[in-house]
């Protein structure tokens, strides 16, 4: 079966790394792969692909300069996408993401090609926009499947699509098999952008009232508000007790040394960096958002708290920095996610399912 899939690129970043893996899983099925990237082909990337992928890149990027360049980018793109799908003529479509799906939808029109289309960020707290909403309940009905992170997530798309056409896969993650051998160390870890979804200045809040003579909080990632936050721990009086680590491109060390992950926001799909701690054996800490309720089980692999409450997130930090042996009970039954959520496991339900929609 020939599929082709459909994404913005492949820069660092959550669902970045799910379409590398997924990319990667079609082919060692013994499919044959085009992935056709948003992007230039200047654009880095960050994460392998097998040789056996086709890429094709679009760069179908550029600013507007004005309505009426705006008006011609759209006409431009939606010819790109349409003879990128003429010319590797595929027998099932994926599409990767929300605007990316309504415009792959709109182009594959009279092509006879059944069209995926998946939803890696919760609708209910994620605006697209009017006009993106409007053709989004226009448009989605018509694809021939689409895939969702969370139940809830598959309640929110039920009210205009078909409920045989939703399904519920997790993200598949790449891990080592083997737990590496290092001591945890008394940090919290925080896997992230720095943008307003995360809210990581609750966790600052929540750690300024609890922190503790050699406690470490770490955070790992990168984005727009990190000249904010490093000023908030200066006036918070952590600055010493925050470590700011930048991009990492590897997180499994990192997630075995910690003593737990901590997730903030206020709204996720399926985070990635909780299944990517669950699975080191890493106990969390989330706010109760429809992502970290799917795969957190309070009090056996972690501990959920209201979104938005810094005194329950402190409560909560608090309890699981003085009780190490709750931490390593904790850390055994994250583990057993890892059955859930290999390539292998979750690309399975893809390929059923690319077979189901060709028929």
């Amino acid at each position: 079966m020939h599929v082709m899939m459909i994404a913005p690129s492949l820069t660092m970043g959550g669902a970045e790394r799910i379409t590398a893996t997924m990319a990667n899983g079609f082919i060692a099925l013994g499919h044959e792969l085009t992935l056709a990237l948003l992007v230039g082909a200047q654009t880095p990337q960050d994460f392998p692909l097998h040789p056996a992928v086709n890429v094709i890149h679009l760069d179908i990027f550029q600013a507007p300069q004005g309505p009426f360049d705006r008006l011609r980018n759209m006409f431009r793109r939606h010819r790109a996408i349409r003879r990128a799908i003429r010319q590797s003529k595929p027998d099932v479509l994926v599409s990767l993401t929300n605007i990316a799906n309504i415009r792959t939808l709109l182009a594959s029109v009279g092509f006879n090609v059944p069209v995926i289309l998946a939803e890696h960020t919760d609708p209910r707290h994620y605006d697209i926009g009017p006009v993106w909403q409007c053709l989004r309940r226009w448009v989605y009905p018509h694809a021939a499947a689409l895939v969702v992170l969370t139940e809830d997530m598959g309640q929110f798309f039920t009210r205009f699509v078909n409920p045989e056409c939703v399904h519920v896969f997790f993200n598949p993650i790449e891990f080592p098999s083997q737990l590496p051998e290092v001591d945890r160390s008394q940090t919290i870890l925080y896997l992230g952008r720095f943008s307003p979804e995360k809210n990581v200045p609750l966790l600052l809040e929540a750690f300024a009232d609890c922190v503790q003579p050699g406690w470490k909080l770490a955070l790992a990632g990168d984005g727009p508000d990190r000249v904010t936050l490093e000023a908030m721990c200066r006036q918070l009086g952590i600055a010493d007790s925050v470590l700011f680590l930048g991009q990492i491109a590897n997180v499994y060390p990192l997630l075995a040394g910690a003593a737990f992950c901590v997730l903030p926001s206020n709204f996720e799909g399926l985070p990635n960096a909780l299944c990517e701690a669950l699975v080191m054996g890493t106990p969390c800490l989330a706010t109760a958002t429809s992502g970290a309720k799917a795969v957190i089980r309070h009090g056996e692999n972690g501990l959920l708290c209201p979104v938005g409450d810094v005194a329950a997130m402190r409560q909560a930090m608090e309890h699981l920095m003085n009780n190490p042996a709750l931490r390593a009970q904790m850390g055994a039954k994250a583990r057993e996610l890892r059955s859930h959520i290999t390539p292998e496991a979750v690309l399975a339900q893809w390929d059923a399912l690319c077979r189901q929609v060709q028929k």
